[in-house]
C-alpha cells in the first residue's frame, strides 16, 4: 500500500462508523454480536457505530440500561439516530399497504408522536450513553407545533448536554412536494436547511447528508453535492457533521441499497469520499447498509435470522464482515 493510501485509510478510520440500521434486534443479532463486529476485521476501517433508537422488539429504549452494554461501556456509540415516527404531514398519500410500510408503522415507529416530548428525551439519553451526536430527521422539527421555538430550545438543551444535533434531509418525492409549503423545502433540501440554521443562529445544529434521500427527492446527487460545496465556500465543517452514504432504488417504495448497486452510481460515492478527504472533513460518515441478504436471497435472511434467535452458540459473523468490507473498499477504490 502506498503512503498516500495509508494516509487516506488512517483518515477514514477516524470518521467511518458502522451503520447497522435496523438490522440488529429485528434480525436476531445480539448485543454481543454488535460488539464483536466492531472488534474484528472492521476495526481497521471504522471508529464505532451509529445506533438507532427503538429498533428492537421491545420498542424504544427508555434508560441507559436498555442499550447494548458493551457498546456503551467502550464508548463505541458515536452517534444516535433519533426514534422513528411516521412523518406528520397534514395530508397523507393513499397507497397500497406493503410489508415494508406495515413493518415501519407497526414496529419501527412506536416512539412518542409529540416531538416536544420525544426529542428532548432522546437528546438526554444519547448524551447519557456517551454519544457525541444525535441524528434527527429535519421534518420532525419543521412540522412541529411552534417549530422555531423548539429549534431554539433544543439548541440550548444539546449544548448543555454536550451533544451535537445533526439534522438529516428527508426523502420527499417531487410529486409529494407539489402540495408542500415553501418553508418545508428545508426538510429535503440541505442548502435551504443550512440557510435556516444560519439565519436563526442555531450554533449547536449541523446537518446530515443522506444520499438516498437526496435522490428520492428528485435531486441529481452529484450536482447537488457540487452546489452544497459551493454554498459552504470550501469549509465543509461549518455545517456538515454526518453523512449517510447509501444508494437507492425505487421498487414500489423507497429502499436503500449498497453503494454502487442502485441508481446513484458508484462514482458519485467515490467522488464524495475523495472530496471529504481532500477538504479535511472532521465529521462522521455512516456507510448505511441493509442487512445481509435483505434484497437478494431473502430466504437466507429469514433462515439466518431464525437461527440467531434459537441457536445457542456464537455466529462467527464472517459473512457480515466480508459484506461490509466489500462496500468500504468499493467506495474507497478511487481515492
Amino acid at each position: 500500500m502506498t503512503e498516500s493510501k495509508k494516509k487516506f485509510f488512517s483518515w477514514l478510520k477516524q470518521h467511518l462508523l458502522l451503520n447497522l440500521g435496523f438490522a440488529p434486534k429485528l434480525f436476531g443479532y445480539k448485543d454481543e454480536d454488535l460488539y464483536r463486529l466492531t472488534q474484528g476485521s472492521l476495526k481497521k476501517y471504522t471508529n464505532g457505530v451509529e445506533y438507532y433508537f427503538g429498533l428492537r422488539l421491545k420498542g424504544v429504549e427508555q434508560t441507559v440500561d436498555d442499550f447494548p452494554k458493551k457498546l456503551v461501556r467502550h464508548k463505541l456509540i458515536k452517534i444516535m439516530h433519533a426514534p422513528f415516527v411516521r412523518e406528520s404531514y397534514p395530508y397523507k398519500k393513499f397507497s397500497k399497504i406493503t410489508l415494508g410500510k406495515w413493518t415501519r408503522d407497526k414496529i419501527l415507529t412506536r416512539a412518542d408522536f409529540n416531538p416536544w416530548h420525544r426529542i428532548p428525551k432522546a437528546v438526554k439519553l444519547a448524551s447519557a450513553i456517551g454519544a457525541q451526536k444525535i441524528n434527527i430527521h429535519a421534518i420532525d422539527l419543521i412540522l412541529a407545533m411552534q417549530s422555531d421555538q423548539l429549534f431554539h430550545e433544543l439548541d440550548k438543551l444539546s449544548a448543555n448536554q454536550n451533544i451535537i444535533i445533526s439534522l438529516e434531509n428527508n426523502a420527499r418525492t417531487p410529486k409529494e412536494q407539489l402540495k408542500d409549503k415553501t418553508e418545508w423545502q428545508a426538510a429535503h433540501n440541505p442548502i435551504k436547511l443550512m440557510e435556516y440554521l444560519r439565519q436563526n443562529n442555531l450554533e449547536n445544529f449541523y446537518i446530515t447528508i443522506d444520499t438516498a434521500h437526496l435522490a428520492a427527492a428528485g435531486y441529481d446527487v452529484a450536482q447537488k453535492w457540487e452546489k452544497i460545496k459551493q454554498f459552504m465556500h470550501g469549509d465543509i465543517n461549518t455545517f456538515i457533521s454526518h453523512f449517510h452514504l447509501v444508494d437507492f432504488k425505487i421498487k414500489g417504495e423507497l429502499e436503500a441499497e449498497v453503494p454502487g448497486r442502485g441508481e446513484i452510481g458508484l462514482h458519485v460515492f467515490q467522488k464524495i469520499i475523495t472530496d471529504l478527504y481532500q477538504m479535511d472533513y472532521q465529521g462522521t460518515i455512516g456507510l448505511e447498509l441493509a442487512p445481509l441478504y435483505f434484497y437478494r436471497q431473502r430466504y437466507k435472511l429469514i433462515f439466518n435470522s431464525l437461527k440467531r434467535y434459537v441457536w445457542p452458540f456464537k455466529d462467527n459473523l464472517r459473512e457480515e464482515e466480508e459484506y461490509i468490507l466489500r462496500a468500504i473498499k468499493l467506495i474507497s477504490s478511487d481515492t
